[in-house]
């Protein structure tokens, strides 16, 4: 049997308070209460199967309305919403998506962006 216990029950109850305290590592903070949406570039994890390890891309998408950041992990800082639009994907074919408004922690190691604001580095 695991150590693991859920937050929540089946009904979605707390069934244990617990606080996460997050020291930030390097990388990147993006602030503002603007949308902020995460994806993962299914694509990108297909074509970094097939090279080096040392020429691998990161997979993951942090998008606001004026940026887009790539990363190898991203930390949600605070409540998000997880979300399915078979429908109506993203503008990057994205059907499943974390929406938040928090703060986002972004490990870039490296990766570049195309973005127009520069968000705060933390060192």
């Amino acid at each position: 049997m695991s150590d693991y216990e859920p937050l929540y029950n089946m009904e979605c109850e707390v069934v244990r308070d617990e606080v996460f305290d997050y020291e930030p590592q390097p990388g990147l903070l993006i602030e503002g209460h603007n949308i902020k949406r995460v994806h993962i570039d299914q694509h990108r994890i297909k074509k970094n199967a097939k090279v080096p390890p040392e020429e691998r891309l990161p997979p993951i998408s942090v998008k606001t309305s004026k940026e887009n950041h790539k990363c190898w992990e991203v930390v949600v800082l605070g409540d998000c919403n997880i979300k399915y639009s078979p429908d109506k994907p993203l503008s990057c074919g994205a059907k499943v998506w974390i929406e938040t408004t928090s703060e986002v922690w972004c490990d870039k190691r490296g990766a570049t962006s195309n973005s127009t604001n520069s968000p705060k580095q933390v060192d």
